[in-house]
């Protein structure tokens, strides 16, 4: 049997009712504001997340966009590097490429890009390289290359500047260089003189020489060496007192008795012969007072170029006169042995003669008052010799490399001369190089290089020559440090090879092949 609820029961469920459903409501609101707090901060979370993910994006485009312009930029400088060194150097020359050109064109200024609904914006500099003394790079320019010293006109610094217009900005540096090579090669030169060019081919003739042999031997090229009679020579000086020896027995020897019986100084000899009031001292058999008598006695004093003396003399009274001798200088020709070392030698900056000659009979013949116990009188013998090498020169015909451009842009650049064949001791090889924009040498090429006329008239056969770079092996860089500019500037060269003699006169070298590298 269910009993009725009292009216405060009742009133009790309804207030528990009431009190249950404001707490639901309660609780409604807070999660409707806990949502709205995290909601907030996931939204602060991603937008951060979406516009990093914004900017890689837009990083990895601008590095895209920006080798690919590097890119396109080395096939451009490598296609035409002339065209390239062209450029306004300076990071403030931006550059562009126009690709749909073949090759490609260069444009100044900045290039514009939409991808999606972004602008990118590329461009590209380059600067001038300085080299210091070793080579090395030390610096970049934006001056004249032609103009600056040290500029290397085969390497350039290459700078690709891409960003978005958000700002994103990327950068990228890299090198350029002329590396392509090509070579001049000449093996042979016995077609001979009175070939001007210009040769796209190197063959066997030449446009001049002087003292050269290019007939000898097929492919090589020999100097030609003065015969004894043609070789240059110094006199005793007539001036008091400088052509004088002294000797206890012999008295004052007279070096220089007149201009046609001074004694002569070669490179390899003495020859003509002394006076004294004992008789004459003759220093070679083909010159003593009664003439040449080397048929029945062959003797000489003998000379090695470099101021040293040694061989015979012959004096009319006492006999054998020698010039060297000694355990110092044993083994060396023309020097006799014995317990004293001596030597007559001749300064090379001054001529002047100094120590001592022995005859077995009269003794010591002092050359100089500085080593006989003082100049009280003061004498010497002095000559006007001095040191000089015999030299022959080949001019090469005119080359065409065929790289052709707007001058001074125009041109290849030479690189380094090798040379093939035989150097003894003592003898040396030169090159030197002319280049132009006229295949004969004029200074007035056309605007774009053009050589017909009205251009290339002026000055024409004005081959400016570098400065002889002797070799002392057989590799002769030109692009050294102080002129790597100096090679660029022209489509045409041709060479000068220079050989040296010894300072004997009587060895030279030998050139067998000549190769001249060079890029375009």
């Amino acid at each position: 049997m269910e009993y009725p609820h009292s009216s405060e029961e009742t009133k009790e469920s309804v207030f528990l009712f009431k009190k249950r459903s404001g707490q639901s409501l309660i609780e409604l609101l807070l999660a409707i504001v806990i949502g709205a707090i995290m909601i907030t901060a996931g939204v602060a979370v991603i937008i951060p997340i979406l516009e990093s993910g914004r900017t890689v994006t837009e990083a990895q485009v601008a590095a895209s966009l920006g080798k690919e312009l590097l890119e396109n930029a080395r096939v451009f400088s490598e296609s035409d590097w002339n065209a390239f060194f062209e450029l306004t150097p300076g990071a403030d020359q931006p550059y562009h490429l126009s690709t749909s050109t073949s090759p490609f064109a260069p444009v100044s200024g900045v290039e514009y890009i939409v991808i999606a609904t972004t602008t990118y914006s590329r461009y590209f500099y380059r600067e001038n390289i300085l080299r210091d003394s070793g080579g090395s790079v030390s610096t970049f320019t934006s001056q004249d290359c032609f103009t600056t010293a040290n500029c290397d006109p085969s390497t350039a610094k290459v700078a690709v500047v891409a960003s978005s217009s958000r700002g994103v900005l990327r950068t990228i540096t890299q090198y350029f260089t002329r590396f392509k090579n090509n070579a001049y090669i000449q093996t042979d030169w016995a077609g001979g003189p009175n070939q001007a060019g210009p040769l796209s081919i190197a063959d066997s003739r030449f446009a001049t020489s002087s003292f050269i042999d290019y007939t000898s031997s097929t492919g090589a090229i020999y100097l030609i060496l003065p015969s004894p009679s043609e070789a240059y020579f110094g006199r005793v000086i007539p001036a008091e007192p400088r052509h004088w020896a002294w000797n206890d027995l012999m008295g004052w020897l007279d070096f220089y008795t007149s201009d046609a019986l001074t004694v002569r100084v070669y490179s390899d000899r003495l020859e003509s012969y002394a006076t004294s009031p004992a008789g004459e001292l003759a220093v070679n058999c083909n010159s003593t007072p009664i003439g040449n008598i080397c048929g029945t006695s062959d003797f000489r004093v003998s000379h090695n170029g470099a101021g040293n003396l040694a061989g015979w003399g012959w004096h009319d009274t006492y006999g054998w006169v020698s010039f060297c001798g000694g355990p110092f200088y044993a083994g060396i020709p023309g020097c006799q042995s014995g317990a004293a070392d001596y030597r007559v030698n001749i300064n090379l900056t001054d001529g002047v003669f100094t120590g001592f000659a022995w005859n077995d009979i009269a003794g010591w013949i002092s050359f100089n008052c500085v080593g006989h116990g003082g100049c009280t009188p003061s004498y010497w013998v002095e000559t006007d010799w001095r040191p000089t090498l015999a030299t022959g020169t080949l001019a090469s015909s005119v080359f065409d490399t065929g790289v052709t451009g707007r001058p001074p842009f125009a041109g290849a650049q030479l690189n380094s001369i090798i040379w093939r064949g035989d150097q003894p001791i003592g003898t040396s090889v030169g090159f030197q190089i002319a280049t132009s924009n006229c295949p004969n040498g004029a200074t007035d090429p056309g605007p774009n290089g053009e050589t017909s006329p009205p251009y290339c008239t002026l000055n024409v056969g004005n081959w400016v020559y570098s400065e002889a770079n002797a070799s002392g092996g057989s590799t002769v860089p030109v692009n050294t440090v102080t002129s790597l500019a100096y090679y660029h500037r022209g489509r045409y060269f041709t060479y000068r090879a220079i050989l040296y003699s010894d300072e004997t006169q009587t060895t030279g070298p030998r050139v067998d092949e000549v190769i001249i590298n060079w890029s375009p």
